[in-house]
């Protein structure tokens, strides 16, 4: 794994043609936020890559194409990185049939008819000044499609070999295939990685749930693959909830605050992250209250209007904080994970932490009063960086009226050095023994040199 100089950033939705389709209607606002002025807003909030979400490329005449325009609109504004989304590329990468083979059924008889096609589907955009890379087919559901999956990258390596390849992944696989979920999930993903070899990781693993609930593999799901990408020496990128939706009438995931963003954020860090992106920028343009189901607005980054939320002005002060301290973080790839709780706790007694993966015990001794933490140990061959997150639910801040945690850190004889939003701070201390108090979603940096010197 190769330590980067900085993170891929970028949210999906980015500005919209100012369409908005409500119960079955479609509405026009009389302006669009396709404009270079709005895409350099997109991008001053941190953003070094855009995403297209609007436009699927499906072969019509690319000269005269919405992608096109999209993405020169974009270039103008800065972007020299966009991933544009093919949409024939993408669905047969969900394709239940083998993409490849002698099978009766297959969809090409062999991998050189198969380049072949995807070749002539390229060939209109690989050579844009500013195409950096596809979206593949999102969260594929089954076994059969994780095939088709693989042999798409494949054949689109073999076409355009520096292309970057974003394809997102279910936090845990798809869900309900196996009654142990995260066995399933294991070899899910390594069949996986050994068919695509060199991908980068992506994942979205929604965290804030309806009833403010925490989705119990959240952690679990960080655990697995930061593992993974240490032992094959790849990049995980962690798409971040920014979105709130219904269904029939239900709330799915919640509203959330700048609290749970932290708390996303931290928990990536701890990891080794190396991309960050955000669902969403603005709200999808599609909403039906009749049937109930659609995304909320005012509680993305940006409202249908236009008009900028409260998300916008937080998530561009921590992706500022983010590239601060990614002069430290960045040198650093994770190792490990802990998971500490008060005395005669434990870790399946918090949503957050219910089913994650056993850990052995710190090797720092730190501990947890009144709530969970989750501690990531990173290094860099001499050095050590530890991540202290107090993970428990924000929502008992807010409900239950929980004071931030007191958490204590014994750091085995080596000075360290402390971090918080990327900022260096002190803590009191006795002894080699500091103290700090956690809220929910804070996390402090402990960064210790020389550590792994005998």
């Amino acid at each position: 794994m190769k330590n980067k100089k900085d993170y891929l950033t970028f949210a999906y939705q980015p500005p919209t043609n100012g369409t908005n389709i409500v119960d079955g209607t479609v509405y026009y606002q009389g302006k669009s936020f396709e404009t270079v002025k709005r895409l350099k807003e997109y991008k001053n909030v941190g953003f070094n890559c855009c995403k297209v979400s609007s436009y699927l490329y499906n072969g019509e005449r690319w000269e005269t194409s919405d992608t096109k325009r999209f993405c020169e609109v974009a270039y103008k504004a800065g972007f020299n990185r966009i991933i544009i989304v093919d949409k024939r590329i993408c669905h047969l990468g969900y394709s239940e049939e083998p993409v490849t083979g002698e099978a009766e059924n297959a969809v090409f008889k062999s991998e050189k008819e198969l380049d072949e096609k995807m070749a002539e589907w390229v060939s209109p955009y690989k050579n844009e000044p500013w195409f950096y890379g596809l979206q593949m087919s999102d969260e594929v559901h089954s076994d059969a499609q994780l095939d088709s999956l693989i042999a798409v990258i494949n054949s689109l390596r073999r076409v355009i070999p520096d292309v970057y390849i974003f394809a997102n992944h279910l936090a845990m696989g798809p869900e309900g295939k196996n009654e142990n979920q995260i066995e399933y999930a294991d070899k899910f993903f390594d069949k996986y990685f050994d068919g695509v070899g060199k991908v980068d990781m992506v994942t979205d693993p929604y965290p804030f749930r309806r009833d403010y609930i925490i989705y119990g593999y959240s952690i679990t799901c960080h655990q697995l693959l930061a593992k993974k990408c240490r032992e094959r020496g790849l990049d995980l990128h962690i798409i971040l909830q920014a979105f709130a939706c219904f269904k029939n009438n239900h709330l799915l995931w919640r509203h959330i605050t700048e609290r749970d963003m932290y708390w996303q954020v931290n928990l990536a860090l701890g990891f080794g992250v190396r991309g960050l992106s955000f669902y969403s920028y603005f709200p999808k343009p599609e909403v039906n209250y009749q049937k109930g189901w659609g995304e909320i607005d005012g509680v993305s980054m940006m409202n249908h209007d236009g008009s900028r939320t409260e998300m916008y002005y937080y998530v561009k002060r921590i992706l500022k904080e983010v590239r601060k301290f990614g002069k430290i973080h960045l040198k650093y790839n994770f190792k490990e994970s802990y998971i500490i709780t008060p005395q005669g706790k434990t870790a399946k007694d918090y949503d957050s932490t219910a089913l994650a993966l056993e850990t052995r015990k710190c090797p720092v001794n730190i501990v947890a009063e009144g709530g969970v933490l989750l501690v990531t140990e990173l290094d860099n061959g001499n050095d050590a960086l530890f991540m202290v997150e107090n993970v428990d639910n924000v929502i008992k801040e807010y409900r239950d009226k929980i004071p931030p945690m007191k958490v204590t850190l014994g750091c085995c004889g080596k000075k360290p050095r402390f971090y918080h939003r990327a900022k260096k701070i002190r803590l009191k201390h006795s002894n080699g023994v500091y103290e700090t108090a956690l809220p929910i979603g804070e996390a402090v940096f402990m960064e210790m040199k020389g550590y792994y010197k005998k």
